[in-house]
C-alpha cells in the first residue's frame, strides 16, 4: 500500500502541444508539467503518509526511565568489547542472516535503545557509562545480557519461531530471544546469572515484573537447548 500510492503518480504523460507547439507554448508546457509532477508528489507523500505511517525512526525499545532524549548527532563508534558481543549474537540468532544492524555508543541514551531505520535495518544504540556501569557492578555476561535484548527487537520483526508466545509484548519477545542467545552462547552458569541480574535491573517503562519476564526468558533459554539452573531467578 506505501508504495501504491508512488506507483500511480508515477508517468505524466505530456499534451501534444508541448512537442508541436510554438516556443512558448511548449515553454509553459513544460513548466506545467513540472508543477504537475511537483504536486503529485506531494500529494503521494501526504497520503501514504496517512495510509501507512512509516515505521523508520520509531524506538522500539529504550532501557531507561522516562523518555529518550536520544541525539543521533552524538553517535560514536562501539568499543571493540560491544562490537564482537553483538556480532556473536547476530551469528547465534541468525545464522542465516536476518536483515541488518548497526551498533553505535551515544552518551545521549539513558540507557540502551533499538530503533528502526529502514527496512530490516536495526540501530542498537548504548550509553558507554550505562554499559561499563553494568559490567562493573555485575561482571562478565552482564552486557551481552543486555545487548542480546536489545537484538531481540530486530529479530522478533524478521522471525518467529514455533516455541514464541505470540500473545506476549514485544519486550517479552526480546528477553525470550535474550534467553535464547544465553543459551547457544555456552557460557558458564555464573555469566548467564550477571546477564539476568542486569536484564532485571534496567527494564523499560513499558516492561511488566520481573516473574513474567523471567518466565520468557527461560522458554527461550529452554527452547534453545539450554539448561535452566534455579539460580537463574533473580529477584527483584
Amino acid at each position: 500500500m506505501c508504495l501504491l500510492w508512488f506507483a500511480v503518480f508515477f508517468g505524466i504523460r505530456p499534451h501534444l502541444s508541448c512537442v508541436t507547439g510554438r516556443p512558448q507554448c511548449r515553454q509553459k508546457c513544460a513548466v506545467a508539467m513540472w508543477f504537475k509532477a511537483f504536486s503529485k508528489m506531494i500529494v503521494a507523500f501526504v497520503l501514504g503518509a496517512i495510509t501507512c505511517p512509516s515505521a523508520y525512526g520509531q524506538v522500539m525499545c529504550s532501557l531507561g526511565p522516562g523518555q529518550s532524549m536520544y541525539t543521533p548527532y552524538h553517535d560514536q563508534p562501539p568499543t571493540p568489547r560491544a562490537a564482537i558481543e553483538l556480532k556473536r549474537i547476530y551469528s547465534l540468532l541468525c545464522p542465516r542472516g536476518c536483515g541488518g544492524y548497526i551498533l553505535v555508543s551515544n552518551d545521549t541514551v539513558p540507557n540502551a535503545m533499538a530503533q528502526v531505520i529502514g527496512w530490516g535495518q536495526t540501530k542498537i544504540a548504548y550509553a558507554s557509562h550505562f554499559m561499563n556501569k553494568i559490567a562493573q557492578q555485575y561482571g562478565f555476561g552482564a552486557t551481552f545480557g543486555i545487548l542480546a535484548h536489545e537484538f531481540g527487537h530486530h529479530i522478533d520483526f524478521h522471525t518467529t519461531p514455533p516455541w514464541m508466545n505470540n500473545s506476549w509484548s514485544r519486550e517479552l519477545k526480546a528477553d525470550a530471544w535474550a534467553g535464547c542467545a544465553l543459551a547457544r552462547a555456552i557460557v558458564n552458569p555464573e555469566q548467564i546469572q550477571n546477564a539476568l541480574r542486569a536484564l532485571a535491573a534496567y527494564p523499560s517503562p513499558s516492561h511488566p515484573g520481573w516473574p513474567q519476564r523471567n518466565q520468557a526468558v527461560r522458554l527461550g533459554f529452554v527452547n534453545c537447548d539450554g539448561q535452566w539452573l534455579n539460580q537463574f531467578s533473580p529477584a527483584y
